[in-house]
């Protein structure tokens, strides 16, 4: 009796899909066996099925038998069945209810006359037809989706995509050679499975119509239709496992299309592609379609291990089928390329000597660009030399002379190799130079070939990590080649020692070491060797914080590789680069830069080393974006596999770390740790235990373990200053090697760590101490960062410490001031740095040089409460006000979004804003009508101007509003005192209608009105000879000449904004009729106009869509067309929030620049107000009395009277 209540609890389990995979396996190979145990499978099934009906599930089992139990059509339908079946049963059961005095329809049934024969039978006859009818509703009718699923798969021969779609059984797709269309047996089925979709999905919009309508779209092959199909049956149905497998498989094909038409942006595809795979396995790990589907995922993203194993654990589900045979023939080929990719070293020797002997000049030259990698010795022409050595050393003379004849080929290749038509491929005279060396070198022989054994030592011993042991060999080799006066191995020699104080964490010796390789290849045109001095140099910089040379160098280095055809330094410094993105927070170019290396192993595997460098850094991207989960965990296990392969501790013990933190996103805290741990254990270094314990430090915190989480970043910042003492001792005397800040992102991020914990455990001294380094140390690693855009991504990312700061300051001590000091020496410090030498100013400061007629409001959003800092001559008050930060968010997109569609109806949340964010500060008039806004985060895209008070009076209509990304920054504007040219005699610079290129822009409407709106406005301007430039004049060097001219710039043209890099935003003017020859590209960009010096500018009027607000960054604020113009020296600009009417724009424009001429003494800011209210109060259009119309542009920068 136990037994059989075992059988059962397990045959239950079973079907509610709550068995492990192992046992459900057994359960599965059992009921193929025996007929006894498929019958009580039969009961089981039936027994939850009434049991479901009976409402008798707990809510656990309920919610499995709807997720699980019901996945199958068969389940469904027998569920359908009885639901009508238990319908008709109670309706024919006489009722239990007790009788009652008065007459009940139960009582008068019965008191009725008795039918007669012949009426009983008639209506037993219609009760037989009306169950019989059911039950053929219930078994054999098809739904509108059943009916098009059996057209579909009649209509395909085989499948129309290289995976599986769930539920067809189509066999796998032929692979033919040309067309790509699916294979179509009757197409008059396919049309009707397209007829029946549409309509289920027009009857029920449902996640089954949904579904069905995506998998028609796959069919057909309209993978973006299929998407959005399958991505709306995936929100109705997120536990539908065939639902996530199809939409899994639908952006796997959209991933290669990508990937094979060489556009960006296929590798997300396949990392979102894998995030449903892997959902669609955990929900039903017997499903086969996503575990094919899967498999071919991993291969597309190159994680060859994991595809291995994807496929066989495949063949374990399905091992006789059709797709069986496809899965024998991936593991196949993925041998084949695991085969290829182990080739030894001397195995291409050969092959290039063959080569070398038939002339196959081509196959030569792929052999020696090929190959390389110069630790592991995967270099044709030092091959070349071993086997010299090793052939005159055994007396085979002549078989070393035809090694010698065979380097001195390799060389030439190198030094006059034809590159392809269009190509720019330079000559290196190296490998050349040294074969004429050896050529002459005789006598030198024997001291050479020991050299040569020194340096193939060295290289053993630093793939074994042991790089002072290395050091040793290598400067012996030095030693010996400096003496045969064998020039060209030293500099090798030399490169290599360099290494050798990089893995050893002595930067400062390597550094001149690369200088000086860099400087002597460059000279001679050693460009393969000067391609390594670049990459090395530049990891010196990276571990320096020095982000910015480091870019520059990688990037240099990138170029040489390609010219080169060297598919594997092309690799290795795409992989760099990508991670000096990634550290910068620029996620999304780290991605572009990684999925061109990915790209790059179809050329050619780079070996294990390079591949593990990728796959590391696809991981660590993957978690900081916080997308991909799925992605990160399969990257990062590749890179442990491939890390235990070189058994290079240093790669090993940052693979295990790296998997620790991206487990701990599933909050498994203790197998995170565990991970970390093991990382830890195999640290070889001091600077490599330093990463372990700052991890470890966050994984403890994020467990609630603050104590030992301490203790990690104590252990951390100790390592580093371990490594900083150890390379001081090193270096000598030279103070400049004892800085404790030479690996400053793990000094900073082991401060860092220490200070939010400090905050957690409310420990207010020492965070005020820690809060002071950690902020220094912040500033010193934004020093380093040159370019705009990477400063601005980096204050992105750490913005959080800044607002720790300020929470803590106004939650603990309640220091007011401190608050806005923390505010400003956090917010657009890139721009300030490049408007004026000064740094952040405190409250006193701002104080003292505010406009005695200005309020200065500054918000400072942090995640549980806005606080509103509000700054005037002589009152000073910080104002909090409860709301969490993504409420705020929702706020204020909501009223955007009011405002956008224009109809009138944004009152309401237009007054409950002005509420949250003007009525707690109680602005007043007697304190100055002029109001500074200096908005965060959110509000950076509010209208403020359009915010109501109770009154019903628009914020607007009661103060004069400027906004300015920080005090300073306003300040300086409003000082700028450069712009001295008369009012009545400004010159002016009015650009509209540009002939812009339609075939570049195809989307964009001309912009004729703006033609007159210039025109309207240089009329303001008469007296200053102002100058029109529309049409074909608007050209971008005719433009950038006279901006630098004029006093005033009015630019009325579209602005194209480009979000993720907002430096390649433009202005669009008219199309150079020779852009090709010249390179003239009929647009401005942002970084074109900071290289601008506008020194007579004093107002800057951008009459185009959203170019004020583009691209927000903590703590900088928005980056816009407005802000670079500030940059180049405009006091204030005039700019847009959102894409504006062109009529609107034009009426309102026209009365601004008429307004600001005629009174004399207004200031823009009072200008724009006067203009917005006219146009508010007295509008030509009843609805351009709406704020869409007058609210959309604002005044940034400073107060000035020009």
């Amino acid at each position: 009796m136990i037994g059989a209540q075992s059988e059962e609890t397990s045959l239950r389990a079973y079907l509610l899909g709550r068995l492990p995979s192992d046992e459900q396996t057994q359960v599965e190979e059992r009921l193929l066996l025996d007929g006894e145990y498929v019958e009580l499978l039969q009961v089981l099934e039936d027994e939850l099925t009434d049991s479901y009906l009976s409402d008798n599930l707990s809510k656990q089992e309920r919610e499995q038998f709807e997720s699980y139990f019901l996945s199958t059509p068969a389940r469904r339908r027998k569920l359908r069945m009885a639901r009508v079946l238990r319908r008709y049963v109670n309706e024919s059961e006489p009722s239990n209810t007790a009788f009652r005095e008065s007459p009940s329809p139960v009582r008068t049934f019965r008191t009725r006359p008795v039918l007669s024969l012949a009426w009983r039978g008639a209506i037993a006859a219609m009760l037989m037809c009306g169950i019989a009818l059911g039950i053929w509703r219930i078994a054999f009718y098809q739904s509108l989706s059943e009916k098009g699923h059996k057209a579909l798969q009649a209509a395909l021969k085989d499948s129309p995509i290289e995976g599986r779609i769930a539920g067809f059984d189509w066999g796998p797709r032929r692979v033919t050679l040309g067309d790509n269309a699916p294979s179509v047996a009757d197409s008059t089925k396919l049309d009707s499975a397209g007829s029946y979709f549409f309509e289920a999905v027009n009857e029920k919009q449902d996640g089954e119509s949904h579904h069905a309508l995506g998998q028609f779209y796959l069919a057909r092959r309209e993978i973006d239709k299929a998407i959005e199909q399958l991505g709306l049956a995936a929100q109705r149905e997120p536990g539908n496992a065939r639902v996530q497998s199809d939409l899994g498989a639908a952006l796997l094909e959209r991933g290669k299309a990508a990937q094979a038409g060489g556009v960006d942006g296929s590798l997300s595809d396949f990392a979102e592609s894998l995030e449903h795979l892997d959902k669609a396995v955990q929900l039903d790990s017997r499903l086969l379609e996503p575990m094919f589907n899967r498999a071919l995922c991993h291969e597309y993203m190159r994680l060859r291990t994991q595809a291995e194993e994807d496929w066989q654990a495949y063949l374990k589900f399905d091992s006789a089928s059709p797709w069986a045979a496809e899965a024998r023939r991936h593991l196949t080929d993925l041998e084949d390329q695991k085969q290829r990719s182990s080739i030894a070293e001397e195995d291409d020797t050969q092959r290039f000597l063959t080569a070398f002997r038939t002339h196959e000049r081509d196959t030569a030259w792929k052999l020696v660009s090929g190959n390389r990698e110069v630790i592991r010795g995967r270099l044709i022409w030092w091959r070349l030399l071993d086997d010299f050595f090793k052939l005159t050393d055994a007396g085979q003379i002549a078989d070393a002379r035809v090694r010698l004849q065979a380097l001195r080929y390799a060389g030439e290749l190198d030094k006059n190799s034809a590159p392809e038509a269009g190509a720019a491929r330079q000559g290196d005279p190296y490998v050349s130079e040294l074969a004429e060396f050896y050529q002459g070198s005789s006598r030198r022989l024997p001291s050479l070939a020991e050299a040569h054994n020194r340096l193939n030592e060295g290289n053993g011993l630093y793939l074994n990590t042991r790089p002072n042991d290395a050091l040793r060999s290598y400067r012996s080799a030095r030693a010996i080649f400096e003496h045969a006066e064998d020039e060209w191995e030293v500099l090798l020699t030399d490169f290599l020692i360099g290494s050798c104080h990089i893995q050893t964490g002595e930067v400062e010796k390597a550094e001149p070491l690369f200088e000086r390789t860099k400087r002597a290849c460059d000279d001679k045109g050693y460009r393969w060797l000067l391609l390594q001095s670049l990459f090395s140099l530049a990891m010196v910089q990276d571990r320096k914080a020095d982000h910015s040379e480091a870019l520059e160098n990688t990037e240099q280095a990138l170029q040489i590789a390609e010219q080169m055809e060297d598919s594997y330094d092309t690799q290795r410094s795409l992989a760099q680069i990508a991670d000096q993105y990634r550290k910068l927070g620029n996620y999304d170019l780290a991605l572009a830069n990684l999925d061109r290396s990915l790209k790059e192993t179809g050329r050619g595997w780079p070996g294990g080393r390079q591949m593990w460098r990728t796959c590391d850094q696809l991981a660590q991207v993957f978690f900081a974006r916080r997308l991909n989960d799925s992605a990160a965990a399969a990257y990062s296990g590749e890179a442990l596999w491939l890390a235990l392969e070189t058994r290079d501790n240093s790669l090993i013990y940052v693979s295990y770390v790296n998997l620790g933190l991206i487990r701990s996103r599933r909050q498994d805290y203790a197998e995170a740790i565990k991970l970390a741990q093991l990382g830890l254990e195999a640290a070889p270094a001091p600077v490599h235990r330093a990463y372990a314990k700052l991890q470890l430090g966050f994984l403890h915190r994020r467990a609630g373990d603050v104590a030992q989480a301490l203790s990690d970043y104590d252990d951390c910042i100790q390592y580093v200053n371990e490594a900083a003492d150890k390379a001081g001792a090193d270096a000598g005397s030279n103070p400049a090697h004892k800085r404790t800040d030479q690996l400053p992102a793990l000094l900073y991020g082991g401060h860092k760590g220490k200070l939010f914990c400090l905050f957690d455990e409310g420990n207010e001294s020492a965070a005020q101490e820690e809060l002071g380094r950690t902020l220094q140390l912040l500033e010193e690693y934004r020093d380093n960062i040159r370019e705009e855009t990477n400063r601005n991504t980096f204050f992105n990312v750490e913005q959080s410490v800044y607002d720790a700061a300020i929470d803590f300051e106004h939650t603990n001590k309640n220091d007011e001031q401190a608050v806005f000091d923390y505010s400003e020496a956090s917010r657009a410090r890139s721009l300030l740095s490049l408007i004026t030498t000064s740094e952040p100013r405190r409250l006193e400061a701002v104080q003292r040089d505010l406009p005695k007629e200005t309020q200065l409001v500054e918000y400072i959003a942090l995640e549980d409460k806005l606080l509103i800092c509000l700054v005037s001559k002589s009152n000073f008050s910080v104002t909090a006000v409860p709301i969490h930060l993504n409420d705020l968010t929702y706020k204020v997109m909501d009223f955007r979004r009011a405002i956008l569609a224009a109809k009138g109806e944004e009152g309401a949340q237009a007054r409950e804003l002005y509420d949250l964010l003007i009525k707690p500060v109680a602005l007043k008039s007697e304190n100055g009508g002029s109001v500074c806004i200096v908005p965060d985060k959110v509000l950076n895209n509010l209208p403020f101007a359009a915010l109501k008070s109770e009154s019903g009076r628009y914020l607007i209509e009661d103060f004069t509003l400027t906004h300015a990304p920080s005090a300073a920054v306003y300040l300086t504007c409003s000082e700028r005192g450069d712009h001295t040219a008369p009012r009545n005699h400004e010159r002016l610079l009015a650009v509209g209608a540009a002939a812009f290129d339609r075939a570049a822009f195809p989307s964009l409407p001309l912009l004729p009105s703006t033609e007159q709106q210039v025109r309207k406005i240089s009329g303001c301007y008469s007296e200053g000879s102002p100058l029109v430039l529309t049409r074909d004049e608007a050209r971008k060097d005719r433009v950038k000449r006279e901006m630098e001219r004029s006093d005033v710039i009015h630019l009325a043209s579209h602005y194209v904004v480009y979000g993720k890099d907002p430096m390649n935003s433009r202005l669009l003017l008219s199309k150079e009729s020779n852009a090709d020859a010249s390179g003239s590209s009929g647009f401005l960009r942002a970084d074109e106009v900071y290289a601008l010096k506008l020194r007579r500018a004093p107002l800057v009027v951008l009459s185009a869509c959203q170019s004020g607000v583009e691209q927000y960054y903590g703590g900088e604020g928005m980056i816009g067309m407005s802000r670079v113009f500030i940059a180049a020296g405009a006091p204030v600009v005039v700019a847009s929030l959102w894409a504006i009417d062109a009529y609107a724009t034009d009426e309102l424009m026209i009365d601004f620049h008429r307004r600001r001429r005629a009174l004399d003494g207004l200031t823009t800011a009072e200008a724009l107000r006067q203009a917005q209210l006219n146009m508010l109060r007295n509008a030509t259009r009843e609805d351009y009395k709406q704020p869409y119309y007058w609210a959309g542009f604002a005044a940034i920068g400073g107060r000035t009277n020009f």
